[in-house]
């Protein structure tokens, strides 16, 4: 428990400077850095300060949690719509023991949370529910997808769980991912930037059990 903490508290001191002292690599760095790995059909572009990776043509997806029937019309009806976009953000740099810390600390706090809730069958606790239950030490932020050696880089994509890092491109037995793509190639493209990049920088997923 004490050493939870302490990794807590330590992620909150440094984050108090995350950026402060180090101006020398910023959002238009990390543009000209991922440029090379963006598709024709794709603009990039900064949002205050994050990278914003945008498709111009709509993705077709469906939830595959909600909808785990293999009828071509049944998934035709549920599929929809969707612009992709995926954003980085440059954060201090974490390091490969504290980013497997903070997963183990996470996996304890969800099991404990789940205990405690034994009447929620689908149990999918947010944001606000571990702001809202400090006693589970959760450490509820967006944690980092790459590590650039001198700052880390935090990737969200909308829709969510449509592309992430370490994401098969051939789904074995159908899969087991929220979102199902509707064409595999439009997969393939998209899913193909963040392997891209997985190539070019470290993943934090290296060495750590998911």
């Amino acid at each position: 428990m004490l050493r939870r903490y302490i990794i807590a508290i330590s992620v909150i001191l440094t984050c108090s400077y995350c950026l402060a002292g180090d101006k020398a690599f910023g959002p238009t760095d990390l543009t000209y850095a991922v440029k090379p790995f963006v598709p024709d059909g794709w603009s990039i572009s900064i949002k205050e300060q994050d990278v914003v990776l945008e498709r111009h043509e709509e993705i077709e997806v469906y939830n595959a949690l909600q909808l785990p029937s293999t009828d071509d019309q049944e998934i035709r009806r549920h599929m929809k719509k969707s612009k992709l976009t995926i954003s980085l953000r440059i954060e201090r740099r974490m390091s490969q023991q504290e980013y497997e810390d903070i997963v183990a600390q996470n996996k304890i706090a969800y099991k404990r949370a789940r205990k405690d809730n034994p009447k929620q069958i689908f149990f999918r606790p947010d944001s606000q529910y571990w702001r809202d239950h400090p006693e589970y030490n959760y450490y509820f932020q967006d944690l980092p997808s790459f590590d650039l050696g001198h700052h880390s880089v935090v990737m969200i994509s909308e829709p969510r769980s449509a592309v992430f890092v370490g994401r098969r491109v051939v789904r074995a037995g159908g899969g087991n991912y929220v979102l199902m793509f509707k064409d595999a190639k439009v997969e393939a493209e998209c899913q193909g930037v963040v392997d891209s990049l997985g190539t070019a920088w470290r993943t934090y997923l290296r060495g750590v059990s998911r």
